[in-house]
């Protein structure tokens, strides 16, 4: 039988081997909303000096200077100082730099270092981050150290947008006097590059520079203009002369700061209106309708990291969540993970995706949950309604459309279960994922997973508290994240190369990073509350504030091909397993923007 998979560690091969011997069949590909919790009372509203009225964005972002020397961001430094770490930096600053200098298409600027810039520059770039030894000349060596100041340093960024009108976007970050001359030096020849306008100095000013562009496909004059006042340096960006700026710079040079002053000290906050932004931006993104306002604050105690994420709805939710309904008798210790969610049936009814596969009611529960042990003992359970007739309809749909698919592009099928009471992904190596529905008294059940759960120990009975105590509680989630990320990536792989996607590049510098956050990453809980009647409020404490699944997530796209675009399950080149030839795909992963020269 086979099983090795590429880029996974070996231990956990010689788990899969070990475990092989046992009597696995098995499960359910899960992928799942993070959400998560804490058993606490609904927080109070973040507060801070109220926007104008066309306010529909501010953000501000401390720097990782200012975190360096702030004993509350201890976590977060322990992480951040990692070698992996700093090598995953260089390596995507170096990306990234290559990315965004690109026409319209990063694809572009496929395997090159080098970029024809028409001028070299003026002030040499800071050192590379940590060891890492970047390899890049021209515009992209003149960008790359702009990228890592903005990671470093303090900088703020607001958008505005009056009622029919275009958006006014402004930007400061804090530099000291040879930072701000190199930014002042070299941004308009990027900038240049970028919109093909042309920088000019700005009339009555002893410093600064603006850029006039035209973006022919959606017929827009923008102005671009760069300032200094005090220690910050000012970009505006707007149809005409940008007034917002005008205001950061007036501000910065009488207080010192560009933006109001905060009545408590975050690592990062900000306030976005999502629609607006899109709007604003003319980004022209076919975003849903109901994209939320929200406002996030991150800060740390010194041991953790503390999330607070408030979501302004458009519509109000159900006013009767319903009593919770966990199936404790499927969940045994030890457990890695937890997720539980409810009043979930409105929204799903509104999403086609459910529609076109599940056309009956939804469910109201959901519940997600990952063993201890081997990476595919994770599982899923929802309390859904004629639970026996929709898992037979799924299974007839899936036999019948899922299954020459699967002949082609996979490997095994999709069968009936020995019980008849629902559908398995046969003939698969390690696995066998499943879905059926279970007979209940009430609130019929439908239970998934990789593989059959074998474990007989007990109910985490103390979990479930943390559950049921709350009575605006909406989701919770708890989660080891140094084991969960390490699961994610062996099945996550696994799926990979049998649904014949790119996998992440086993010797890349995302890969090496998720096995060394194995063992920095401890507990993550996050709790969603509902704290008005269109309203959900989302805490978190964990090591560096994101969950496993989001670690996964950032990797994913980290190492597209195309980055900073998509992610490399979708634009990557797999490697496919023996018979299979390589799909043909119009940008597929043998172009990329990365930097071949350079070790990851």
């Amino acid at each position: 039988m086979w099983t090795r998979l590429n880029g996974l560690p070996e231990w956990w091969n010689a788990k899969l081997t070990a475990g092989g011997a046992q009597s696995w069949r098995a499960a359910l590909l899960i992928v799942a909303a993070c959400v998560a919790g804490c058993n606490k009372p609904a927080p109070a509203p973040l507060l801070l000096p109220p926007p104008l009225p066309e306010t529909i964005l501010r953000l501000r972002w401390a720097g990782m200077d200012r975190l360096a020397a702030d004993t509350n961001a201890a976590s977060v430094l322990s992480v951040w100082n990692m070698p992996e770490s700093k090598n995953l930096l260089g390596v995507t600053l170096d990306r990234l730099a290559l990315g965004l200098l690109t026409t319209n298409d990063v694809m572009a600027i496929t395997n090159q270092l080098a970029y024809a810039a028409p001028a070299s520059p003026t002030n040499t770039p800071p050192p590379p981050v940590s060891n890492y030894q970047s390899r890049l000349t021209g515009l992209p060596a003149v960008l790359r150290p702009m990228l890592l100041d903005l990671i470093q340093q303090e900088s703020y960024i607001e958008l505005r947008q009056a009622t029919n009108q275009p958006g006014d976007l402004a930007f400061a970050i804090r530099l000291n006097p040879a930072r701000a001359r190199f930014w002042e030096t070299n941004l308009s020849a990027v900038l240049e590059s970028m919109t093909g306008g042309r920088a000019t100095a700005s009339p009555g000013r002893t410093n600064g520079w603006h850029v006039q562009f035209s973006d022919s496909g959606k017929q827009l004059t923008r102005h671009l203009s760069f300032a200094l006042a005090g220690e910050w340096a000012v970009v505006g960006l707007g149809q005409q002369t940008n007034a917002m700026a005008s205001e950061m710079e007036d501000l910065a040079q009488r207080t010192g700061m560009p933006f109001p002053r905060q009545p408590k000290e975050f690592f990062l906050y900000a306030e976005v209106d999502l629609p607006r932004v899109v709007s604003a931006l003319s980004l022209g993104w076919d975003s849903p309708a109901d994209l939320p306002r929200l406002a996030l604050a991150v800060t740390g105690d010194g041991e953790s990291v503390r999330t607070r994420c408030q979501f302004d709805l458009t519509k109000p939710l159900p006013a009767d969540l319903g009593q919770w309904n966990i199936p404790t008798n499927l969940i045994h210790d030890p457990i890695v993970s937890f997720t539980a969610i409810r009043g979930i049936g409105p929204w799903l009814t509104s999403q086609k995706l459910w529609q076109d596969v599940f056309p009956g009611t939804p469910p109201s529960q959901l519940y997600f949950w990952a063993e201890n042990g081997l990476p595919f003992l994770s599982f899923a359970a929802a309390r859904l309604p004629g639970a026996s007739n929709q898992v037979s309809q799924l299974a007839g749909r899936l036999m019948q459309q899922a299954n020459p698919w699967v002949a082609t592009n996979s490997q095994g099928s999709f069968q009936l279960t020995t019980n008849g009471n629902g559908v398995a992904w046969k003939e698969m190596p390690l696995v066998e994922p499943f879905l059926e529905a279970l007979p209940a008294a009430e609130n019929d059940l439908v239970f998934g997973g990789l593989v059959r759960d074998i474990s007989a120990n007990r109910p985490p009975q103390a979990l479930f508290h943390q559950i049921t105590g709350p009575t605006n509680l909406v989701a919770y989630d708890w989660e080891l994240t140094g084991t969960r990320v390490a699961q994610w990536l062996y099945f996550g792989q696994f799926f990979r190369y049998f649904l014949l996607r790119a996998q992440l590049p086993p010797k890349s510098s995302t890969v090496a990073w998720i096995n060394a956050l194995e063992y920095k990453l401890g507990n993550c809980g996050t709790s969603v509350t509902r704290t008005g009647p269109a309203q959900i409020t989302l805490g978190r404490k964990s090591t560096m504030g994101l969950s496993a699944i989001e670690l996964h997530l950032l990797c994913d796209w980290l190492e597209s091909p195309r980055f900073p675009c998509g992610l490399n399950t979708i634009y990557g080149r797999p490697a496919l397993p023996p018979g299979h030839k390589q799909p043909s795909r119009h940008g597929s992963g043998a172009q990329t923007n990365s930097a071949p020269a350079v070790q990851h």
